[in-house]
């Protein structure tokens, strides 16, 4: 079963606001969410991470 993480949580993550992490996704630097109801968005546990182990090897070469 797929697990989801909302904006708040990836926000954290991340290290940014709520807000950076919009234009971030609205400029296509960042993945897209699901969106899991009419107002409530979420990126699946496993893509998110798999996108930050990426991120994390880029910044060390």
């Amino acid at each position: 079963m797929n697990q989801f993480i909302r904006t708040e949580q990836v926000a954290t993550m991340i290290g940014v606001s709520r807000r950076t992490l919009e234009r971030m996704v609205a400029a296509g630097s960042f993945i897209k969410p699901i969106k899991l109801t009419a107002r409530t968005l979420g990126w699946e546990k496993a893509t998110l991470e798999e996108y930050l182990k990426e991120r994390s090897k880029c910044a060390q070469q």
